[in-house]
Formats: C-alpha cells, structure tokens, sequence
C-alpha cells in the first residue's frame, strides 16, 4: 500500500508540473484530463494488486502434520512419505507423518475431521476410506464437504488388479470365462479376500456381465494365488506385477484388468471395459483436508502439490510402487472423488455392504 502511494504522489508531481508549464485554460484542461486519467490507471493498479493478494494464501507456514491410517512400513506409508519429503524439500517446512490405524483407521479420520481448518494436519488416503463408510465401520460421509475437503488427488498413475485364471483354464479371453458362465451358472469360483478390493471387483463384473459367480473368501492376495493355482478358485483379481510374473513363468492366463486404459507395462492386455464390461477401479491416493477450509488455502496447497509432479526424484520413488502422479486441479480432484465414491457404493451394494442410509 505504501509503494502505491508513492505511485499516486508520483502522478500528482507530474500532473502539478504539467499544470505549472501550460499558461491557457484549454492546456489547463487538457493536462487536467491527463492527469486524471494517470491516477486512474494508479488506483486500477492498485486494486488488481490488493485482489491478486486477497486470493493468494501462503502456505505452508508452519509444521504441517499429515495423517496416515495404515501402519508404518506399508504401501500407503512409503507414498505419503514420497510426498512429504518432496514438500519438505520444496517448501522449507517440516511435514510430519503420524501413522495412526487404529480402529481400522477411524481414530486418523477424526483427527483430521476435527482439526482446525488451517492447512495445518492432512489426511493422506485412499478408497479404504468409502469402503468403510458404506461397510458401516464409519459413521461420516466422507464425499460430504461438511465432512472433509477434498484438496487434491495426488498418486494416480498405479493400475487397477487383473483378472487371472489358471494357465489350464478352458477359456482363453474374457468373452470365453462370461459365455462358459452362462453355460454353468453359479459354477465358476472367484476367490479374494471378503470385503476387498477383489471381491468388489468381481461382483461388480458379474453384474456387469449379467452372469451368476460363486464368490469364495480366499484370503488376501498372496492366498488367493496359492487358491488359484492350487485349483482350489477358478479366477482371481491381483495386482498387475504379479500377474506378469505368473503368466511369464506359464502359470496363469490374464483376462483383462480394471484400468480405462492400457497399462504402460502390458499394452497387449485389453481392458475389461475395452472388452464391454464397465470394471473401472484403482485405488488413488488423496489429500483432503478438515471441511469449510478457505478456497484460496485449497488453491494454494494443490498448487505446492502439484509441483511433485514435475520431480524427478518423486517420479523415480513412486516407480518403486508401479505408479506415479499426474497433477490434477482443485476441481477435478473432487470429481475424481466423486466418482470414486459413487463406483465404490455400487459396489457395496452389490455385496450387500452398503449400509449408508440406514
């Protein structure tokens, strides 16, 4: 404000000395109209700046606490932990990671549901998070603004599982395992862990397929494996990088995977979607935030954020997990939210989890 003073006086010495040199009254009028218009211009500037400063929030400004609910060690841990180290890097602040898993997680989302709107404690998750909303294991909505803001979705190149069955199956494409399934409805076994991705997955291709399956509770995926090729399930949903390694070694036969697009890694893998069936899932991670934070400190950390992007050291980590991050606006991180918590209450529903409206 001070530098636009000194503006405006400025003006005023040139209009004062624009005055003093004419002696008629139409260079009087004219220098007059000159210098009106300069101030003009002044205060204009002025405005601009102080609306440009209205909207730019800083941030951070001090030691930012992200929350993690899963253990130390794990997947979600090593991703938030690429993240932080970026920002502190990026940033000067210290970012500091408290794992917090207790009550499946619950605890870590109160913490920062209840936690000062300030930019100050974060939540860095993923679509566990809807699962137990619709499962019941908590009780708020967490696509509800007045629950959590939604900041940004940060690491989103990963793959969706694949569709895998043993290399001596009598179906060799997707089209095969849903005309086989019409012909023995409710025959072909499908085995993951109850209430996992896998098993989401799978009823929401049989509904997709209007086929009839017989879900199993394999275990994770290191026992759905040894089900599968142990002949104890017909068909599994695992991870992209182990099913590689399986067909490779001749062990399993891949269907299809959940992605919208090829994987990089296996462009000869068709999609399910690409094949007619709509099984679109991946798990992302996210950042959100307590509800009612200021749009312009949303803005502003999505903007420090997305510089991740762009690091080539974020890059080269996030390859050690087979994904990476595509920078994603305020706006279309929400939607990507919103889309995933409407897939996931479909799939919820599908399995008769979904408990959200009673």
């Amino acid at each position: 404000m001070k530098r636009m003073n000194l503006v405006k006086l400025a003006v005023l010495a040139a209009t004062m000395g624009v005055l003093t040199a004419c002696g008629s009254q139409s260079g009087s009028t004219a220098s007059t109209t000159v210098a009106t218009e300069a101030a003009g211009a002044a205060e204009s500037k002025e405005n601009e700046e102080s609306s440009e400063s209205a909207e730019s929030v800083a941030w951070p400004t001090g030691t930012v606490k992200w929350v993690v609910a899963a253990n130390a060690g794990g997947g979600t841990d090593g991703m938030a932990r690429v993240m932080t180290n970026y920002l502190q890097t990026a940033t000067g602040e210290a970012m500091t990671v408290v794992n917090d898993s207790t009550g499946n997680g619950t605890v870590a989302y109160e913490t920062v549901r209840n936690a000062a709107a300030d930019g100050a404690t974060l939540l860095f998750y993923h679509s566990t998070l809807p699962i137990q909303y619709y499962q019941g294991i908590y009780d708020k909505d967490p696509s509800d603004p007045e629950n959590f803001t939604v900041i940004a979705n940060v690491v989103n190149q990963g793959n969706g599982d694949v569709l895998c069955v043993p290399s001596d199956a009598p179906y060799d494409t997707l089209e095969d395992l849903v005309a086989y399934c019409e012909a023995n409805p409710g025959t072909v076994t499908f085995g993951n862990q109850n209430g996992g991705f896998g098993q989401l997955e799978a009823l929401l291709f049989e509904d997709r397929a209007g086929i009839d399956i017989n879900f199993v509770d394999a275990g994770g995926q290191a026992d759905s494996i040894v089900a599968l090729l142990g002949g104890n399930i017909d068909c599994t949903l695992i991870s992209l990088d182990a099913a590689l390694q399986y067909e490779e070694a001749g062990d399993m036969k891949l269907l299809g995977i959940c992605n919208e697009e090829r994987a990089k890694d296996a462009p000869d893998l068709p999609t399910m979607k690409e094949q007619g069936y709509d099984v679109v899932f991946k798990s992302d991670m996210y950042v959100f935030g307590p509800a009612n934070m200021d749009s312009a400190l949303v803005e502003s950390i999505n903007a420090v954020l997305q510089g991740a992007a762009e690091d080539a050291e974020v890059a080269e980590s996030l390859a050690n997990f087979n994904t990476g991050y595509e920078a994603m606006s305020v706006e279309e991180s929400r939607q990507a939210w919103s889309d995933v918590c409407a897939t996931i209450k479909e799939m919820c529903e599908l399995a008769g989890y979904d408990v959200s409206s009673k």
